[in-house]
């Protein structure tokens, strides 16, 4: 797996524990952004949202090769 890879997984991990204002009640918290992964539910269930790990990880991954790419022509214009 090469280190972009590995960036974005991590990313979507840490992506997974960031708390989902909008869906999120008094009974019910519900983690992830920018799609939902964890629930936790009143009755002390845990629910996971395997799409929305893999969304996360794609999402995460394709910024990351946004942001180099643009880095890279930042890069490539400042020095000329």
């Amino acid at each position: 797996m090469n280190i972009k890879k590995r960036i974005a997984l991590v990313a979507a991990f840490v992506f997974a524990f960031i708390p989902a204002p909008d869906r999120s009640d008094e009974f019910n918290r519900y983690y992830g952004f920018p799609a939902e992964v964890f629930g936790f539910h009143e009755s002390g269930q845990l629910s996971f949202q395997v799409w929305g790990l893999l969304f996360n990880f794609f999402v995460c991954y394709m910024v990351l090769i946004l942001v180099m790419k643009l880095s890279r022509l930042i890069a490539n214009k400042a020095v000329k």
